[in-house]
C-alpha cells in the first residue's frame, strides 16, 4: 500500500514538473525591439462637412509605426484629435483603392456611385480632446463622391460605432482627397517609400565601425527630444 502511494505521488510530481516547464516555455516571448516611429509627412486636403458637400481644409499627418509597419493618420475634427490606424495589409489595400480611383478618374467612372466603391477595411480609431481618451474599431470605406465643381474626390469614411471601453461613439469622419493630393499620399505611404525606410532602419541597426574615441562619443552624444518634437509624435 505504501509503495503504491509513493508511486502515485511520484507520478503526480513528474506531471507537475512537465506542465510547469511547458507553461514557462509558452510564457517566454520573443524579444521585441523598440524602434522609433517615422514621420512620413503632412498633406493638406479636406474633410466633408456633415450633411453637405462643402469641403473644409484639413492637415493630415502620416506616420509609420516601424515595429509592426502600421500606418497612422492624424487630423483634427471639432476640437478632437483623431488617430486612425491601418495594419500593413490594410495600408496596401488603401494604396490599391487610391490607384483604382486614379485609374477611374482618367477613364471616367462607368459604374453607379456606391458606398465602399473601392473596398473597405478594418481600422482602429483613437480620439480625444488632448490625448487618446477613447478607442473604437470602425470599418473604413474607400469610395468617391462628386463634390467641388461636381468633380470626383477620393473618400475615406466611416460610420460611427461604440467605443471599446465606454459608452461614447467614435466620430464619423469623411476625408476627401483630390487626384493631385492622392498622388502625394501614394508618395508617402507607397511600398517604395516604406521599404526604403525599413531598409535604412535595418542598415542603421546592423552598422558597426570601430572608433578610437568610441566611449567619448557615447557620453557626448545628446538625444533629448524638445517639447515640440515630442508633441509632433502625436500628430
Amino acid at each position: 500500500m505504501l509503495k503504491s502511494t509513493f508511486k502515485y505521488f511520484s507520478l503526480l510530481f513528474v506531471c507537475f514538473l512537465f506542465f510547469s516547464c511547458n507553461t514557462i516555455k509558452k510564457a517566454k516571448k520573443e524579444e521585441n525591439l523598440s524602434l522609433p516611429s517615422r514621420r512620413l509627412g503632412k498633406i493638406t486636403a479636406s474633410i466633408v462637412k456633415r450633411n453637405s458637400k462643402e469641403l473644409l481644409p484639413r492637415e493630415y499627418s502620416f506616420v509609420l509605426i516601424t515595429q509592426n509597419k502600421k500606418l497612422r493618420i492624424h487630423h483634427k475634427l471639432l476640437g478632437d484629435n483623431i488617430w486612425i490606424f491601418f495594419d500593413d495589409e490594410d495600408r496596401k489595400n488603401l494604396i490599391s483603392a487610391i490607384e483604382n480611383y486614379l485609374e477611374n478618374y482618367k477613364k471616367g467612372f462607368s459604374e453607379k456611385k456606391q458606398k465602399a466603391y473601392f473596398g473597405k477595411v478594418p481600422s482602429q480609431m483613437v480620439w480625444g480632446l488632448l490625448n487618446a481618451a477613447h478607442t473604437a474599431e470602425p470599418t473604413m470605406r474607400f469610395e468617391y463622391e462628386n463634390l467641388k465643381n461636381n468633380k470626383p474626390y477620393f473618400i475615406i469614411a466611416n460610420a460611427t460605432v461604440k467605443s471599446l471601453k465606454d459608452d461614447s461613439n467614435c466620430p464619423a469622419v469623411k476625408m476627401a482627397f483630390s487626384p493631385a493630393q492622392c498622388k502625394k499620399v501614394l508618395d508617402l505611404i507607397g511600398e517604395e517609400n516604406i521599404s526604403s525606410i525599413m531598409q535604412n532602419i535595418k542598415k542603421d541597426f546592423e552598422e558597426y565601425d570601430e572608433q578610437d574615441n568610441f566611449e567619448e562619443d557615447i557620453f557626448d552624444t545628446k538625444t533629448e527630444l524638445s517639447n515640440e518634437e515630442f508633441n509632433e509624435e502625436f500628430d
